[in-house]
């Protein structure tokens, strides 16, 4: 079982669902957001924010320093990329956030 809390950002619970299940291109938004600067500002001020925070979430308690705080860094951007999620998704969510939590404390305990 996890000890990361994948189950929450910010202090409250969270599910993060941006369409990602089946094909092999990004969701809609994120593709427009690279041609259209409007889009771009709003999806960065937004869902890019949000998932730095929910990187930040994942990361902090460990209190990792130097090489693995890179490790760590590295590890959660791969667990909450939505490409990692359209891959992890025939798992189910549960099993999906538990590998990918995972990830994330290989990186910390090495």
């Amino acid at each position: 079982m996890s000890r990361l809390p994948v189950d929450t950002v910010g202090g409250r619970s969270s599910t993060l669902h941006l369409g990602v299940e089946g094909g092999d291109r990004p969701p809609v938004i994120l593709r427009d957001a690279q041609v259209l600067p409007a889009l771009r500002a709003i999806v960065e001020d937004g869902l890019l924010h949000y998932l730095d925070q929910a990187r930040q979430n994942l990361t902090e308690p460990l209190g990792a320093r130097g090489r693995r705080h890179q490790r760590v860094d590295a590890a959660a951007r791969a667990a909450i990329d939505l490409h990692t999620w359209r891959a992890l998704a025939p798992l189910g969510d549960a099993e999906a956030a538990e590998l990918a939590a995972g990830l994330i404390e290989l990186a910390a305990d090495t």
